[in-house]
């Protein structure tokens, strides 16, 4: 099964730590961006690749075709609490990552 996962398997969900709401938008940003370099830095250092990587809402996306490897290798790094394996075949990631720029990425859920 681990096998097939790795063929399914195109993006990753990425959520921060939870104390890094409680800091204002100016120092948050800091924290995010310096967790995207250490994340980068992992990937680079374990040869995993990736397209992209986009930050949104509290998360990060990142869009690899080696999903399980990638979230293997974030699990362990300082500040993230999370990570999820998106997509769940060529179809189902491509319709995440449809729905993420257009929905979220475009603001189309203001009120």
């Amino acid at each position: 099964m681990e096998a097939s996962l790795k063929d399914v398997l195109d993006s990753v969900i990425i959520r921060f730590g939870g104390e890094l709401w409680t800091k204002k938008t100016w120092t948050r940003r800091l924290y995010e961006r310096r967790l995207v370099r250490n994340i980068k830095n992992v990937l680079k250092r374990y040869e995993v690749p990736y397209s992209e990587i986009v930050r949104r809402h509290g998360r990060l996306f990142l869009r690899t075709n080696s999903a399980v490897e990638a979230a293997r290798r974030l699990a362990r790094i300082f500040g993230i609490s999370s990570v999820l394996g998106g997509g769940g075949g060529t179809q189902a990631g491509t319709n995440f990552w449809y729905f993420f720029r257009f929905s979220v990425a475009g603001n189309l859920f203001q009120a």
